[in-house]
């Protein structure tokens, strides 16, 4: 069978434009450096996406809820962190998104809104300075 040259092979679709997707992805590379280092664990929230009605309702009764943080970081023996990731200069929070930052920072949490990867980073580094103190 003969092979078609590589430019043949492209695809056919267009790239999604998915701002927030790609700060994701930029958050969990510097996430990644972290656990290589044995500093962090972290893990993604699957809250987000459009779903049939059906879905929705078999998400819903698993515990799915409205305006979850999309990752949560765990710093060794330091604060629990929880990230909601905007798109950068035009990601908007809605209420549910607001109400949990509220409650999770007035119970012991921190949680940041950021719209890039250095608010990601210097939450990171605080956490880790928090963890310090407690070892102390």
């Amino acid at each position: 069978m003969e092979r078609k040259p590589p430019y043949l092979s492209l695809p056919s679709r267009r790239k999604r434009n998915r701002p927030e997707d790609d700060l994701q992805r930029s958050v969990c590379g510097l996430l990644d450096l972290y656990v290589n280092m044995g500093r962090l664990r972290y893990f993604h929230i699957p809250n987000g996406g459009k779903r049939s009605k059906i879905e929705v309702a078999i998400m819903k009764g698993l515990g799915v809820k409205a305006g979850v943080p999309y990752l949560c970081g765990l710093i060794t023996n330091g604060p629990t962190l929880f990230f909601e990731l905007k798109a950068p200069g035009k990601g908007k929070s809605s209420d549910a998104q607001l109400e949990w930052a509220a409650w999770l920072n007035n119970n012991g949490f921190d949680c940041r809104i950021c719209d890039n990867v250095e608010g990601v980073h210097e939450t990171v580094k605080w956490g880790l300075k928090q963890a310090r103190k407690v070892a102390a």
